[in-house]
C-alpha cells in the first residue's frame, strides 16, 4: 500500500475527501472552505498531509506550540473512503503523522473525534498510550465575522 506526502497536484483529491468527510459527519453545511482557499493555505504552509494510492485516504496535520510543553503536532483530519476501510489505510496514515511528530521532537500529538463516531473511537483506543484529553480548560472560538468586528472595535 503506497503512501506519500501530499503535493499541490493532490489537493483536488484531498479536497474531495474533505467534502466526503463532512458528509460522513453530517456537517456538510459547516464546510465553508473553498477549494481555492484550501490550495492557497497549503501553498502558504498552513498544513501538510499524507495521501494513499488510488486515492483511498488522506490525513492532514499542522504544527502548534504549547507554551509549557513546546512543539505539538495536531492531526486535523484522517479519512479513508468507505470501500477501503478495514484494510490498514487509516493505521498507515496515522502512523505517518506520528513519525513526523517524532522527527520534529513534538511533546505530543493531538486529534479530535466526534463522540458518535464509534468506529473511529475504537480505532484510536486500540493503540497503547492513547489517552482522552481531559482538561481544566474550556475551548472557545471567534468566527470570521466576529474576528473582524472584534479587531475593529479594539482600535477604538
Amino acid at each position: 500500500m503506497s503512501l506519500r506526502e501530499v503535493t499541490t497536484d493532490d489537493l483536488p483529491d484531498v479536497y474531495d475527501m474533505l467534502v466526503e468527510l463532512s458528509i460522513f459527519e453530517n456537517m456538510r453545511s459547516e464546510m465553508t472552505l473553498s477549494s481555492y482557499q484550501f490550495e492557497k493555505d497549503f501553498e502558504q504552509g498552513y498544513f501538510r498531509g499524507f495521501i494513499t494510492k488510488l486515492p483511498a485516504g488522506m490525513a492532514l496535520y499542522h504544527e502548534q506550540y504549547h507554551s509549557w510543553k513546546g512543539k505539538v503536532l495536531h492531526m486535523s483530519d484522517l479519512f479513508v473512503r468507505e470501500e477501503f476501510r478495514r484494510r490498514k489505510y487509516g493505521m498507515r496514515l496515522w502512523t505517518a503523522i506520528a513519525k513526523v511528530a517524532e522527527e520534529v521532537g513534538a511533546d505530543h500529538f493531538t486529534w479530535s473525534v466526534l463522540p458518535y463516531n464509534k468506529p473511529a473511537l475504537c480505532f484510536y483506543h486500540s493503540v497503547d498510550g492513547v489517552t482522552k484529553m481531559t482538561d481544566v480548560h474550556e475551548y472557545y472560538k471567534l468566527n470570521r465575522d466576529h474576528i473582524e468586528q472584534f479587531a475593529a472595535d479594539s482600535e477604538n
